[in-house]
C-alpha cells in the first residue's frame, strides 16, 4: 500500500504492489481456467527507484516494461500487451541484468469475446470503502486511471461515507469526479437505496458474565457481525460488537455483561441513520441537477414499487443483509440502469 505523502499514491485506493528491490522477487497472476484471456495491460506505478523490470506470459521470454520517463501522466502508465494468456503471466523485480524495484496497480485483461462488441467494463470498487478514499488528498494524483482509461461513461454508487457525517467533503469528491471525467467522458451518478439504520430495542437481556444477548424484538441477521452494541449491561466495555449471530433473537457479543439486566434498552449499529442516508442521497440528487449528469435514485425507484426504507426493500427481497442488495435487488438495478444508458447513448 502507498501512502498519501507518497507522491506515487496514483492508484486506486492507494493499492500499490512494490518489490523490495531484490531480484528474487517475483509476483505472479494466475489465469482463472475457464476464462480465454486475448491480451492484457499492465498498470505500473513510477516509483522511487523503479526500474526497467520486466514480465513474461506463461513460459515465454522475458521482457521489460520500459524505463521511467519524464513524459509519464501522472506517474502511472499503462502497458500493453497484445499477447493471449494460457496460464499466467509474472512479473520479476529485475531488468535482466540488475535487481530493481518493481510497481504495479494492477493487471486488466481482455477477454476474447470472438466477434462480439467491444465494449469495456472496469470495475474499480473495493468492499468496504468510500468515496473519499478513492477522492483522497494525497500526494500523489488518486484519480490517474481515469486520464488513463479516459472511460465513455463512469457510474458512481457509494453509500459507506455516510458514516462520516461529512456532506460538504462528500460532495466535494463526486464534483471532483465529474469535473475529471468531464473533458473524456459521461458521469452517471447512482442515489443509494436505503440501509439498514441503527435500531433500539428495549427488551434486551443479558447475564453477569455472559457474552449472549437475547431480545424478541432486535431481528438480528447474520450480517450484524461487527455492528456495535451500546447497553448499560456492559458501559465499562464501549466497544461490545456483535460476534456471532445464533438465531433471530440471540447474539454473541464480544464482552461479557457487567450486571444481570432485563428489559434493558439496547442500541444496535452505529451511523447510517434514516436521516443522514437522505441527506447523502440529496446531495448526490443535487450534483447530478447542476452539472447535467444522469442519475438513477434507487430509493426513490424502490418507493414507487412500494418499499420504502430498508425494513420494506427486506421483506420485498430487494435486500438480502443489511447494506447489500439481493440477486432480486441488482436485477432491478441493473435493468432501470440499462434502460437510463439507452436514453443516455440515444439508442
Amino acid at each position: 500500500m502507498s501512502e498519501r505523502s507518497d507522491c506515487f499514491d496514483v492508484a486506486p485506493f492507494g493499492w500499490v504492489l512494490s518489490s523490495s528491490g531484490e531480484s528474487a522477487d517475483e509476483l505472479t497472476w494466475s489465469k482463472p481456467g475457464d476464462v480465454s484471456v486475448a491480451a492484457f495491460d499492465l498498470y505500473v506505478v513510477d516509483v522511487p527507484n523503479a526500474g526497467d523490470w520486466q514480465y513474461r506470459v506463461d513460459d515465454g521470454p522475458w521482457n521489460n516494461v520500459g524505463p521511467v520517463t519524464d513524459s509519464t501522466v501522472n506517474g502511472l502508465r499503462r502497458v500493453a500487451v497484445d499477447s493471449p494468456v494460457n496460464d499466467r503471466v509474472q512479473i520479476r523485480a529485475s531488468s535482466g541484468d540488475d535487481p530493481c524495484v518493481a510497481a504495479v496497480a494492477g493487471i486488466d485483461v481482455y477477454l476474447d469475446t470472438r466477434g462480439g462488441r467491444d465494449i469495456r467494463t472496469h470495475d474499480l470498487s473495493v468492499g468496504k470503502h468510500f468515496l473519499s478514499q478513492f477522492c483522497r488528498p494525497t500526494a500523489g494524483d488518486p484519480l490517474a486511471l481515469l486520464d488513463e482509461i479516459q472511460p465513455a461513461l463512469v457510474i458512481v454508487a457509494f453509500s459507506n461515507d455516510v458514516l462520516f457525517r461529512a456532506p460538504v467533503k462528500f460532495e466535494n469528491a463526486l464534483r471532483g469526479i465529474v469535473d475529471r471525467v468531464a473533458p473524456f467522458g459521461d458521469t452517471l451518478l447512482v442515489g443509494a437505496y436505503e440501509q439498514r439504520p441503527p435500531r433500539v430495542v428495549h427488551d434486551a437481556a443479558v447475564t453477569r458474565g455472559s457474552r449472549v444477548v437475547i431480545s424478541d424484538a432486535a431481528t438480528f441477521l447474520p450480517s450484524d457481525v461487527g455492528e456495535k452494541l451500546l447497553c448499560g449491561a456492559f458501559a465499562d466495555v464501549p466497544d461490545t460488537v456483535v460476534t456471532s449471530v445464533r438465531s433471530t433473537r440471540e447474539a454473541t457479543m464480544s464482552a461479557p455483561a457487567t450486571v444481570d439486566a432485563r428489559d434493558a434498552e439496547l442500541t444496535i449499529g452505529f451511523g447510517r441513520t434514516v436521516e443522514d442516508q437522505a441527506r447523502y442521497r440529496a446531495i448526490v440528487r443535487d450534483v447530478a441537477a447542476s452539472t447535467g449528469c444522469a442519475f438513477l435514485d434507487i430509493y426513490e425507484a424502490w418507493s414507487r414499487l412500494g418499499a420504502t426504507g430498508w425494513a420494506e426493500t427486506f421483506e420485498a427481497g430487494l435486500m438480502i443483509d443489511r447494506y447489500h442488495a439481493s440477486w432480486l435487488g441488482h436485477r432491478d438495478i441493473a435493468a432501470r440502469l440499462l434502460e437510463l444508458l439507452g436514453v443516455v447513448g440515444g439508442e
